[in-house]
């Protein structure tokens, strides 16, 4: 009996390491200005390639544990859409800025496992496509996995993430909750943008926010991963060092 406490204790902190989330797997959407989404690892990489180890850019790293901060001059433009059970984020990318392929037709990143553990903050599912030869990105971070259509990839943004890819600048609103735009709403000029993704789309003027002040980015030269230091790293060690702890107090 003594025993067995003795290696379940020991076993414990293992356990919980395992059950947190790897720095770089978490993508966020919380605003025009405040969103993570997923790329390639390496600089240049393609997209679909990457589905399995892609990790998390974020315009603040400090959105999601261990993510990285989007390169200068990467997002071109982006319009906030929230709702009763969805929040997305959807505009253009300047592929340049992190020398993505004109070429690369892009891929799907989603919570059934692409990359591995991948979630959204808050939310319990996600679908995140990256067109670069397209110019346009998307996610989408639901409350119900039937608003985030993980099924059709192939289609690209324009239909797995219907809303605004206009380059006028940030925008946000909220939605009725409708997953496709109507017919009758035409597509905004340069500096409009659409903040309702449900039936009752209507246009607004852009806020053409100032973009956030980005720091200069820090890496952990360990690990290779910029910004956020990993959380879940910091954890497992504190629970490693209380098992440790406890099974020296019992042999006594």
């Amino acid at each position: 009996m003594r025993s067995a406490l003795l290696l379940s204790i020991f076993l414990a902190p293992f356990a919980f390491g395992a059950a947190t989330h790897a720095p770089g797997s978490i993508a966020a959407v919380k605003s025009e200005s405040q969103f993570c989404f997923f790329l390639p690892p390496v600089v240049g990489g393609d997209i679909a390639e990457h589905e399995v180890d892609a990790i998390s850019f974020c315009t603040d790293p400090s959105l999601a544990p261990g993510a990285k901060l989007f390169p200068s001059g990467f997002i071109a433009s982006a319009h906030f859409v929230s709702t009763a059970t969805y929040v997305q984020v959807t505009g253009l990318i300047n592929i340049a800025a992190y020398k993505l392929s004109p070429t690369d037709e892009g891929g799907q990143y989603d919570s059934r496992g692409a990359p591995i553990g991948a979630s959204c903050s808050g939310y319990s599912s996600f679908v995140n496509l990256v067109e670069p030869s397209g110019r346009d990105f998307c996610i989408r971070c639901c409350n119900h996995n039937a608003d985030c259509n993980a099924g059709i990839s192939t289609k690209g943004c324009s239909t797995v993430i219907p809303g605004d890819y206009s380059p006028g600048g940030w925008s946000s609103g909220s939605g009725g909750g409708s997953s496709v735009l109507p017919s009758s709403v035409p597509t905004p000029p340069n500096g409009v943008g659409l903040i309702n993704a449900g039936a009752n789309a209507t246009a607004t003027t852009s806020k053409n926010l100032t973009w956030p002040t980005i720091l200069p980015n820090t890496t952990n030269t360990t690990t290779g991963v910029s910004g956020a230091s990993s959380v879940s790293s910091s954890s497992a060690a504190s629970a490693f060092l209380f098992g440790f702890v406890a099974v020296i107090f019992l042999l006594l």
